[in-house]
């Protein structure tokens, strides 16, 4: 079996862990800037890992730092943690238990996921050439927590940074990948159009 087979393999065996996890923080949701008990959350499985932690932005963000066995360059992998304001309507067991807050937006499922690859690098950290640092940032959904992570330190030393972001347009087990941004705005603009009713969210041709 391969390396690459290997990991393959642990990501199924921890795949229920981590939409164990996914669970946990969908049921208690926090808006930007008030993410404690999430990252206390995220802080808590990072120590078991052996990963050394810091809090940045008055405790509502943290990095952590897994240390290769090799040195080498230094690769970021971020996650937002934040949640809407938006009362969940369902009727799942793991529904929102916090009142007109909701992870509508899979912010609960990257924070799991990242957490899932600390837990698969951090068993083959004598492998690794470098180091990886793992970012949990607060406030995506205000375009406020990356600025104030950055300038708390989270990318100090480091060499590059890699993000992912559900997309239930895509199968579940599949990935999708675009050259340049995608999936990136954090400004506000009004836009006023003149013409046949329609519906903006669809595409000609769709």
């Amino acid at each position: 079996m391969t390396r690459h087979e290997e990991i393959v393999e642990r990501s199924k065996t921890l795949k229920p862990k981590i939409i164990e996890l996914r669970r946990q923080f969908h049921q208690y949701p926090e808006l930007g800037l008030q993410e404690m008990n999430t990252v206390k959350k995220v802080e808590r499985v990072l120590k078991e890992l052996g990963v050394e932690t810091r809090m940045l932005v008055n405790g509502t963000g943290l990095v952590g730092c897994l240390k290769g066995g090799k040195s080498g360059k230094t690769l970021a992998l971020r996650a937002d943690i934040d949640a809407l304001p938006i009362q969940e309507e369902s009727d799942l067991p793991y529904k929102s238990r916090n009142a007109g807050v909701m992870h509508a937006c899979g912010h609960d499922a990257h924070t799991a996921m990242l957490l899932g690859a600390a837990m698969i690098l951090g068993e083959m950290k004598k492998e690794l050439t470098g180091n990886v640092v793992f970012i949990f940032q607060p406030a995506e959904e205000t375009g406020e927590g990356a600025k104030k992570m950055v300038e708390e330190g989270a990318l100090d030393g480091v060499d590059g940074i890699v993000a992912i972001h559900v997309n239930s347009s895509l199968d579940s087990g599949t990935f999708g990948y675009h050259c340049g941004p995608i999936m990136a705005a954090g400004d506000f603009f009004d836009v006023k159009i003149t013409g046949k009713g329609g519906h903006g969210g669809i595409r000609p041709g769709d």
